[in-house]
């Protein structure tokens, strides 16, 4: 039983203000030996406030913080917790590509050096290659980061967090670390959580997918709105109960999105007809008028290159692409086109305000005959704050604070504020709370059906295709493999077809099913 075991770390009354805003209001989490705790909560519930303050980014106002019985100072936590045995790997890992695993590793606790100050390089890849086997990476230190599959990153993002793991000593904090990583790499670091976990290690587990929470915690800690709405066994919880916590309402059917399910489509708005580029062969395919279309495929099939080629942010070396029929290059022009990329980042100005990101698409449909008027940016900020319930929701504050799950609202907002033709999403959703995912999804599902808007969306989770796609396309090795667009999607189908292996590279055809990497970035 989980109260048997000695707590690794115990966090009470945990409280912290910024300004007149409370984001922890009496926080309280505890995590025993060998356990995996998920701490779970929607968008701007206090995640992320608490595991900055864990990690002395942030100063608690109030409350205690133990690690093994003995309590720390909770404005000194970056230095004593680390003393501690405290280890935390955020979302954007850290790492440099271009460098060496040992060079990773080697930036945060320096090389294995003799008396004279010279690294002995054998020893330190010996030193990198126990610590590598510990969390179950099997590659060479001499690696370069860049050549590393997604999962592997996160494991050397883990074993530098960890240095020399000691799972009576460390408790390693994870910060969403399946929030970029394909159903099939997510089940792969599940695994090794897991084999870490009967080692000893405790571990907090922030994630918004449920299925992982189930996979790996023992116990669970739900906020919302600041305070800890659940904290105790997963066991006593069932998954409506657990999105009941979370999202403060119980599991229903939306009767908007089976309303907006029910319209007809009308004529294709995107066509791509025999594209051929660095990864993609003579795709083709339509997205017509209010219709939602899903794309996903294996790694190397050519996803996210589609959706930038489609945007025109890569050149491709054959075929066409028009937008309500006009060529690419001219359908451009009418800026009725929107694109969400799959790094959020690079779709926002961190260093400005969330009503700037907010507002930057739309400052020539906002400006009048003096110039832009602040009321009607304002008015259009709060709108899209209000729709997507952005946290916290003061127009003028800083993006760049914003939680990975808000930047991400305020970037699907700045485009679905816009009279659009077409919009391109790349895994929309990712960091997103089920509940919001789920509002999301259905606004989009509505735009479609009530403005003719075209989506084409590009996704790793067939889950939530199979739940709002009108119809999904099949990606292998740069050509389109399957098509379904009879409703209601069977998963298991979407799956295996999505999981199959070329029996020839040049050929989109069948093969044994395979756990094969969904795409995710490629």
């Amino acid at each position: 039983m989980i109260d048997q075991k000695p707590i690794a770390l115990a966090v009470t009354g945990a409280t912290k203000r910024f300004g007149s805003a409370l984001a922890l209001d009496d926080v309280s989490l505890s995590v025993a030996q060998g356990s995996i705790c998920a701490l779970l909560g929607a968008n701007g519930s206090g995640k992320s406030t608490l595991i900055r303050a864990l990690a002395g980014y942030h100063l608690l106002d109030a409350g205690a913080v133990q690690i093994h019985g003995e309590e720390l100072n909770v404005h000194r936590l970056a230095e004593q917790g680390r003393a501690a045995g405290l280890r935390f790997v955020h979302q954007d890992l850290a790492l440099i590509p271009d460098l060496s695993i040992m060079d990773n590793l080697a930036l945060e606790r320096g090389y294995v050096r003799d008396g004279s100050g010279t690294i002995q390089w054998r020893r330190e890849e010996e030193r990198v290659r126990r610590e590598l086997a510990s969390v179950g990476v099997e590659a060479s230190p001499s690696e370069r980061v860049a050549h590393l599959g997604p999962v592997d990153r996160t494991l050397v993002a883990i074993a530098r967090a960890l240095d020399r793991l000691d799972g009576n000593r460390n408790i390693l904090v994870l910060d969403e670390p399946t929030a970029r990583l394909p159903q099939s790499e997510a089940a792969k670091l599940i695994a090794r959580l897991v084999a870490l976990k009967e080692r000893g290690l405790p571990i907090v587990y922030v994630t918004h997918r449920l299925d992982e929470v189930y996979k790996l915690a023992d116990a669970v800690t739900v906020l919302r709105d600041g305070r800890a709405a659940f904290s105790g066994p997963l066991s006593t919880l069932s998954s409506d109960d657990l999105h009941k916590l979370i999202t403060g309402v119980a599991v229903r059917m939306n009767p908007r999105l089976a309303a907006a399910a029910k319209s007809a489509v009308g004529k294709a708005v995107l066509e791509v007809m025999d594209v051929s580029s660095q990864r993609l062969t003579n795709v083709t395919l339509t997205v017509q008028r209010g219709e939602v279309v899903g794309v996903t495929g294996l790694i190397g099939s050519g996803r996210s290159e589609l959706g930038r080629i489609v945007y025109g942010l890569q050149s491709r070396t054959g075929g066409e692409v028009r937008i309500s029929g006009k060529p690419i290059d001219l359908a451009l022009a009418s800026r009725r086109i929107g694109y969400i990329p799959q790094d959020r980042r690079a779709g926002l100005f961190p260093a400005l305000s969330v009503e700037e990101n907010i507002t930057i698409t739309a400052a020539e449909r906002l400006n009048q005959w003096f110039g832009l008027s602040p009321k009607r940016v304002r008015d259009a900020a709060l709108k899209v704050i209000r729709a997507f319930q952005i946290r916290p929701a003061d127009p003028l504050s800083s993006v760049g604070i914003l939680s990975g799950g808000n930047q991400q609202k305020v970037a699907l907002g700045k485009w679905l504020q816009l009279p659009l033709d077409l919009i391109i999403l790349d895994e929309p959703t990712q960091a997103i709370d089920i509940g919001t995912k789920q509002d999301l999804m259905t606004t989009i599902k509505e735009r479609a059906r009530a403005e003719g808007l075209a989506v084409l969306w590009l996704e790793s989770d067939i889950e939530e295709l199979v739940k709002y796609a009108d119809r999904i396309l099949v990606m292998n090795a740069g050509r389109t493999s399957a098509e379904f667009s009879q409703q209601p999607f069977s998963l298991q189908e979407v799956l295996a077809e999505a999981y199959r292996m070329n029996d020839d590279p040049g050929e989109a055809k069948g093969g044994a099913a395979h756990a094969a990497r969904i795409e995710h970035g490629g």
